[in-house]
């Protein structure tokens, strides 16, 4: 294999291995799941849609 050869091929061993890296970090937090930040689903849906109002009732 030539010197250009043996370049590419540890620049893309060396790529591969930062990105191997940087995507089993174990120290991201997690984020706080708390159910009583949620809207209401009918305020989500109508956030999405434009204002509309859902038509079956979800209060129960």
């Amino acid at each position: 294999m030539n010197i250009n050869g043996k370049k590419l091929k540890s620049m893309l061993l060396l790529s591969f291995m930062l990105v191997m890296a940087a995507c089993s970090k174990k120290d991201d937090p997690t984020p706080d799941f708390q159910e009583e930040n949620l809207a209401p689903l009918s305020v989500e849906f109508d956030n999405i849609v434009g204002e509309r109002t859902l038509a079956f009732d979800n209060t129960g």
